[in-house]
This record gives structure tokens, C-alpha cells and sequence, in this order.
């Protein structure tokens, strides 16, 4: 019949919401677990670190999984004030402007 045919000329094919995700993830980092008696020794620095740093190699952009916690949070704040004092630091008597 006429409906079979227009059927098998129009076939969609709708991503699953998996797909979805899996192919538009712009997350570089999920979760950051560093066990209470190893905090404050840099690991979840390390951590932060190594996601953008392979993000570079793989070519791709991202920010860490929302929300953060509170911990997460001031572990992101600190390590990017880290990456930006560092940054300016190798510019010492050169005049910056922003």
C-alpha cells in the first residue's frame, strides 16, 4: 500500500538519550574521590590536572559533572587560582593587560 511505501522512503532513525550523551559529553571529569586521610596532600589537584591535560591530547573541551559539591567546588577554586598565579607568574616586570 501507498502508507508502507512512504514509510520505507522517510525511515528515521532517533538517537536514544545514551547516544545522546555519550556523543555530547562535555565533561572532563565525573568525580574526584580522595579519601579523607589522604586530603590536603594535592591528589585532587593531580586529578583536576590530569582530565584537562587529557582533554588537550584528545582534542576536546569540557568542565567538570554539576553539580559540585562543596569540597569539589573549592578544590576546582583553588586549583584554577593555582593554574592563573602560576600563569601570571612567569610574566613578572612585563606589563599585563586584560
Amino acid at each position: 500500500s501507498k502508507e508502507k511505501e512512504f514509510s520505507k522512503d522517510w525511515d528515521l532513525d532517533v538517537p536514544d538519550k545514551e547516544k545522546i550523551e555519550r556523543e555530547y559529553n562535555f565533561n572532563n571529569l565525573s568525580c574526584i574521590l580522595v579519601l579523607p586521610f589522604h586530603q590536603r596532600k594535592g591528589y585532587g589537584k593531580f586529578l583536576i590536572s590530569f582530565s584537562y591535560e587529557l582533554g588537550i591530547l584528545e582534542g576536546k573541551q569540557g568542565s567538570p559533572e554539576r553539580p559540585l559539591s562543596d569540597l569539589g567546588h573549592k578544590t576546582y577554586t583553588s586549583w584554577w587560582t593555582w593554574k592563573l598565579l602560576s600563569y601570571l607568574k612567569q610574566y613578572q616586570g612585563d606589563e599585563i593587560s586584560i
